[in-house]
């Protein structure tokens, strides 16, 4: 759905800030004046919208359908501010920018706790509350959850990937000799070793019985700290169904 913005006025700009905007408000403020007065694209007729932000692609490369929907996500909710063609608004120029939400920590490929950019769309810091703009939905929050996750399969090794978020739950007490190991598993992180003996099925978590007790939560026993997280349970499944 389109927004109308309305005139930006000196009040608007002091409203920001003694609403707690500080900087960010007036930049925002700023920039929204700057585009009603023709420095973007179709001039001050046309009021600037997330429709307007493109879906950028390498050259000779087309994005998969898991970027083309977050991304469509962010522009719709985020890219009204965080667009190429507006001045740079915080650490986020362009939404629609995947390489620099990664090399600025916006984004960790595979890790959706310390993805900065999906904890403050959770928050609902994202989009700000002065922005008019509604909260983003569930929905679409796993979509850019699902995107994030999608990331880790193709920045590396998805076997790397599951080993180590695996021997961050359970190596201490399933690596090293049989006889030490718990119940004689000693090979938490060697998913080939771990597919051998059938605790990993390639291509499917439900039928994984590694997946099938961390889900069921009888591992780690319950009195082992942490517990695995809903997020870190989605993405051995991901890596599961993905090798």
């Amino acid at each position: 759905m389109k927004k109308t913005l309305t005139p930006i006025t000196p009040w608007f700009i002091l409203g920001a800030a003694l609403a707690g905007c500080g900087d960010e408000g007036i930049l925002l403020a700023e920039v929204i004046a700057s585009s009603q007065q023709g420095t973007r694209p179709g001039g001050p007729s046309a009021p600037p919208s997330a429709d307007d932000a493109p879906v950028p692609a390498l050259p000779g490369e087309v994005p998969s359908p898991a970027q083309s929907a977050a991304l469509d996500v962010l522009s719709a909710n985020c890219g009204m501010c965080h667009r190429a063609d507006l001045p740079p608004l915080g650490l986020i120029s362009d939404i629609t920018d995947i390489d620099a939400l990664i090399g600025t920590g916006m984004i960790v490929p595979g890790d959706l706790e310390d993805s900065t950019l999906l904890a403050r769309i959770v928050a609902g810091s994202m989009p700000p509350a002065y922005s008019g703009l509604p909260r983003v939905s569930d929905r679409d929050i796993q979509i850019v959850s699902d995107f994030i996750l999608t990331l880790a399969l193709e920045s590396g090794p998805i076997e790397a990937a599951l080993e180590e978020i695996l021997t961050s739950y359970c190596g201490a007490c399933h690596t090293g000799s049989p006889s030490s190991a718990s119940g004689g598993l000693d090979v938490i992180d060697d998913t080939d070793a771990l597919i051998e003996r059938g605790l990993i099925v390639p291509g499917s978590r439900l039928d994984s019985p590694v997946y099938a007790r961390i889900a069921q939560g009888s591992m780690p026993p319950a009195f082992y700290q942490p517990r695995v997280s809903d997020a870190d349970l989605e993405r051995i499944g991901k890596f599961i169904d993905a090798l």
